[in-house]
């Protein structure tokens, strides 16, 4: 029984990958994946607190360790990742906001857009229906865990390709320390959300005023 458990779980990733890595378009990939956590959820009975999908005590001290993090991320990419990749001439693409600078309307519209859909629809996708799957495949080891976040962090990474290979891996890296805080604060959703909602909002503001680093 569980290793026809782990076959239909790896066939159910498989099928996931698939539609994360071959769908130009990341947006219907993300309502199809989420449609897919949906029904493994509801099949394997998965409620919203062993999903961490629930509001747990100390909701303000997840806002203001998330708010921290997101700063600490800002100023990490800023001042070591954008100079590494400066160093392999790696580039970040990010010509698609480049026409935010200077539009309020537009960037508050985006700031929204950002926490309201792609916030938490790949916070929900890559971390707690990913990484949650890989561990029912793989194990609750620490090895195991190792995998489920590295896997989802790749994919996430490739989903970036429009950014081109200097986005692909700052992404990449980004999925590898948030995919680490969401099982070291046991899959807490909500950290992760707002880490990635913070996070968003600073680069949009600083898209905003024209400040590129």
């Amino acid at each position: 029984m569980l290793l026809r458990s782990r076959i239909i779980i790896g066939l159910e990733l498989l099928i996931a990958l698939y539609i994360l890595l071959a769908n130009p378009f990341p947006f219907p990939s993300l309502l199809a994946l989420l449609f897919i956590a949906l029904i493994s959820w509801r099949l394997n009975r998965k409620s919203i607190i062993n999903l961490g999908l629930n509001l747990r005590e100390g909701f303000l001290m997840t806002v203001s360790i998330a708010f921290l993090l997101s700063v600490a991320y800002v100023l990490l990419e800023a001042l070591v990742l954008k100079q590494l990749l400066n160093l392999f001439d790696l580039e970040v693409d990010l010509q698609s906001f480049e026409k935010l600078e200077g539009d309020l309307p537009n960037t508050l519209l985006t700031i929204g857009f950002s926490w309201i859909v792609i916030s938490s629809l790949e916070e929900i996708v890559y971390r707690t229906y990913l990484i949650g799957r890989f561990v029912d495949l793989f194990g609750n080891g620490i090895w195991s865990k190792v995998l489920a976040i590295i896997i989802p962090a790749v994919v996430f990474g490739m989903g970036h390709l429009y950014q081109g290979v200097g986005g692909v891996i700052q992404e990449t890296l980004y999925a590898l320390l948030i995919g680490i805080i969401f099982v070291r604060y046991k899959n807490h959703f909500w950290m992760v959300y707002l880490i990635h909602g913070f996070s968003n909002t600073w680069f949009l503001l600083l898209e905003y005023f024209g400040i590129s680093y």
